[in-house]
C-alpha cells in the first residue's frame, strides 16, 4: 500500500550557510578534520562546492542530505557514512530540505520558487512542483 504525504512547503525559515564549507588547504585540498572529530561541515561528509543551506535527517536515522547555494544535493547512509547520491536541483541555490515520514522521498526547495520530490535512495526526481512567486524558504511533511 502506498502512503500519502501532504508537503508543506509554505513555512517561513531562514538558513545559515556555513562558512566551514569553504575552509580549504593550499592547493585545494579540504581541510583535515580536528583532532578527535567524526564529521563537521566542510568534511567530506559535508563537502559542497558553495555555503551548506540545509542538512535533513530521516526520521529513522538512515538518511542523511545536505543541500548548497551551489545547487547540489548530496546523501549520504547514515550508518556506515557512505556518499550514495549527488543531485543536481532547482538550478540555483536549495534552500531547504525534508525527508518524507518513511525516508522515501525528499523534498528540496529553491530560491527561485520550486519544490522538488526525490526518491531516496535512487536520486530519481519524482516531481517539480512550481507556482510559487518568489522563493520557497523551508518544507516539512505532514503525515
Amino acid at each position: 500500500m502506498r502512503r500519502a504525504w501532504i508537503l508543506l512547503a509554505l513555512c517561513s525559515c531562514q538558513s545559515v550557510p556555513s562558512t566551514a564549507a569553504r575552509a580549504r588547504m593550499p592547493g585545494g585540498r579540504p581541510a583535515p578534520l580536528p583532532q578527535g572529530a567524526l564529521v563537521q561541515f566542510g568534511s567530506p561528509l559535508f563537502r559542497h562546492d558553495d555555503a551548506v543551506t540545509s542538512v535533513a535527517t530521516s526520521r529513522d536515522g538512515r538518511w542523511i542530505a545536505s543541500a548548497s547555494r551551489d545547487s547540489v544535493i548530496r546523501v549520504w547512509d547514515a550508518r556506515t557514512r557512505a556518499h550514495v547520491r549527488t543531485m543536481k536541483a532547482h538550478g540555483t541555490a536549495v534552500t531547504s530540505l525534508a525527508f518524507s515520514p518513511d525516508g522515501a522521498t525528499l523534498a528540496s526547495t529553491s530560491a527561485r520558487g520550486t519544490v522538488s520530490l526525490w526518491e531516496v535512495p535512487g536520486g530519481a526526481e519524482i516531481a517539480e512542483l512550481r507556482g510559487h512567486l518568489g522563493r520557497v524558504s523551508c518544507a516539512a511533511f505532514a503525515p
